[in-house]
């Protein structure tokens, strides 16, 4: 069994949609207009987020993050630091993991790892 998808429930689904491409890479799959629901993956189709507008039934969680793969979470979270996101310290994790996060438009907490 895979994961299929991470489904977030958007109060501004374009703005979050921005993000995912922008900052995360992943690329627009799919959308369905009615109701508005944007599915983007990755390249190979393996990481697929859904955002489904819901602008009275936004994100409101705790506790949650998504993690994303970077070779270079240093240089990445300098880069989005210089773009004005507002990102954790690297975490190390042991010799080998480095992280970080930062929150997408709706609150929810985004790891970058290597």
């Amino acid at each position: 069994m895979k994961m299929s998808h991470v489904t977030i429930n958007c109060t501004d689904i374009e703005k979050t949609m921005t993000f995912y491409e922008d900052v995360v890479g992943l690329k627009v799959m799919r959308r369905i207009p009615v109701p508005n629901i944007v599915f983007l993956a990755d390249e190979e189709g393996l990481t697929e987020v859904e955002l489904i507008d819901a602008p009275g039934n936004g994100y409101k969680g705790t506790g949650i993050s998504i993690g994303f793969h970077v070779d270079d979470p240093v240089g990445f979270r300098e880069d989005l630091s210089n773009r004005g996101l507002k990102v954790t310290p690297i975490i190390e994790a042991g010799p080998v993991t480095r992280f970080f996060f930062v929150e997408d438009p709706e609150g929810l907490q985004v790891q970058f790892i290597d």
